[in-house]
C-alpha cells in the first residue's frame, strides 16, 4: 500500500514538471496531497484495528505526559493528578494463527481491540504496540476504575469468543516525578502482565 502511494506520488511530481496546464497542475497537487495524508496515517494508525500503533502512541502521550516543574524544579505532569498506564497481551494468539488462520487471529485481534475500547473511557488512549500487545492508558483515573474497565472488557471477549481471553497488568502513579513515567510505568505494567501469564498458565506468543 505504501509503494503504491510512494510511486503515485513520484508520478504525480514529474508531471507537475510536464503539464503545461495550471489547472492539471492543481489536480496533480491535490492527488500529492491525498498521497502523503493517507501515507502519515498509515504510518501512524495499525491497518488491522484501526488504533494508534506506537509511532501514533508517541504523538498522543507527548501533550499528556507534558511537564511542568514543581518549585523545585523537579518534573511532573502538568494537569493530571493520576496516571494508570496497562499493558494487554492477548492469550493463545499463536495458537490460533497456527491452528486455524491467520485470517482467524487477526479477527482475534479485532474482537479484543473492540471489547477494550467499548469499556474505556473516550478520554483513555488504546493502542497496539504490534503482534499481540497492546497498551492502555487511563489519565484521571484510579486503580479501582482501571480494574473494572479491563474486567468487562475480558468479561465481553469471553462472551463473544468463548475460549478465549488476554492477560493484562497495571502500573500507575498519582504524582509522577520521572521524566520517562510513560516508560517507566509500561516497563512495570509489562512485567506485571507476564507475572499474570505464569501464573495462569499461559505463555506469550513469541
Amino acid at each position: 500500500m505504501q509503494e503504491t502511494l510512494l510511486v503515485v506520488i513520484i508520478i504525480a511530481m514529474v508531471g507537475l514538471h510536464k503539464l503545461g496546464s495550471w489547472q492539471m497542475k492543481l489536480i496533480v497537487r491535490s492527488e500529492v496531497t491525498n498521497a502523503l495524508k493517507e501515507i502519515q496515517e498509515i504510518t501512524y494508525i495499525d491497518e488491522l484495528t484501526g488504533l494508534p500503533n506506537r509511532r501514533g502512541l508517541k504523538l498522543m502521550i507527548r501533550p499528556l505526559f507534558a511537564r511542568m516543574s514543581k518549585p523545585d524544579k523537579t518534573p511532573r505532569i502538568s494537569d493530571l493528578e493520576s496516571v494508570y498506564v496497562v499493558a494487554v497481551d492477548i492469550d493463545g494468539l499463536k495458537q490460533v494463527n497456527d491452528g486455524i488462520s491467520h485470517e482467524a487471529g487477526d479477527i482475534f485481534i479485532q474482537t479484543v481491540a473492540g471489547c477494550i475500547q467499548n469499556n474505556i473511557r473516550a478520554s483513555d488512549i488504546l493502542a497496539r504496540l504490534g503482534g499481540d500487545e497492546f497498551v492502555v492508558i487511563f489519565p484521571d483515573s484510579t486503580e479501582e476504575q482501571v480494574n473494572f474497565a479491563m474486567k468487562d472488557a475480558r468479561i465481553e471477549l469471553e462472551e463473544r469468543l468463548p475460549g478465549y481471553s488476554f492477560s493484562h497488568g497495571v502500573a500507575g502513579e498519582v504524582e509522577v516525578v520521572d521524566p520517562d513515567m510513560y516508560t517507566y510505568l509500561y516497563g512495570i505494567a509489562d512485567i506485571r502482565c507476564h507475572d499474570h501469564k505464569v501464573a495462569s498458565g499461559k505463555q506469550r506468543s513469541n
